[in-house]
């Protein structure tokens, strides 16, 4: 299957009027092979949400995970870090 690029069109911030790019798969796998570790990771997390998005439930499972976080189900961040060096230390 072969992907083209297909001009799209918007407008900037400054309200021009502008002519973008879409990127083909084979342009955002060369783009993201460029990308550090953490964006990588970020954009795997983005796509996986992306291809879960119409599934039955799945927006109400996220909006389950923010109610439980506003009431109080969250871990800090130094609870995160301790967790991640316990993790590291016995080799996961």
């Amino acid at each position: 299957m072969v992907n083209t690029c297909r001009p799209a069109t918007g407008v900037d911030l400054q309200r021009n009027f502008v002519h973008h790019h879409s990127m083909s798969i084979a342009e955002i796998k060369a783009e993201a092979r460029r990308l550090p570790a953490d964006d990588v990771q970020h954009l795997a997390a983005y796509f996986h949400h992306l291809s879960r998005r119409h599934e039955p439930g799945y927006a109400g499972s996220l909006d389950a995970a923010a109610q439980a976080a506003e009431s109080g189900d969250k871990v800090t961040l130094s609870e995160v870090k301790r967790l991640d060096a316990e993790l590291g230390q016995a080799g996961l």
